[in-house]
C-alpha cells in the first residue's frame, strides 16, 4: 500500500499510518538517504525529510498527526461588541450594511451580518 493511498484516505486509520513513517525513519537511519528511502517507499523526498525531522525534534510522538484546527481566533469580535450589535439591531431594525453607516461600527458589514444571523 502506498503513503499516499493511506494518507489521503478519509477513514484514515492511524495506525497503518504510524506505522508506515515510523518504517520509513527507520529506513532513512539505516541507508542515510532521502532520496533512496523516498524511492523505496513511493513519496516525494520532503516528505521524508518532513518525518524525519519530526522524529529528531519530537521521537515517535512526533509521527502522529498534529491537529490542524487553529488554537485561537485571532480575530473573533468580543461578547460586548456582539450585544451590541444585537442590541442596536433590535432598537432599529436597520440591516448589516446601515447599521455599519449609521454607527460607524469597526468592524465589517459581513462580520455585524453574521452576528445578526446568530
Amino acid at each position: 500500500m502506498t503513503y499516499s493511498i493511506i494518507a489521503n484516505n478519509k477513514l484514515k486509520d492511524k495506525e497503518i499510518l504510524y506505522n508506515f513513517r515510523k518504517e520509513m525513519v527507520f529506513k532513512y537511519y539505516e541507508i542515510k538517504s532521502y532520496r533512496k528511502t523516498a524511492s523505496e517507499f513511493g513519496v516525494n523526498v520532503k516528505t521524508v525529510i518532513k518525518w524525519v525531522k519530526r522524529y529528531q525534534c519530537m521521537g515517535l510522538a512526533g509521527l502522529i498527526d498534529l491537529p490542524r484546527s487553529p488554537k485561537l481566533v485571532r480575530n473573533k469580535l468580543s461578547q460586548q461588541k456582539a450585544d451590541l450589535i444585537v442590541k442596536l439591531r433590535k432598537i432599529t431594525g436597520f440591516g448589516a450594511r446601515r447599521l455599519k453607516r449609521e454607527f460607524t461600527l469597526p468592524m465589517s458589514s459581513g462580520a455585524i451580518g453574521n452576528i445578526r444571523r446568530k
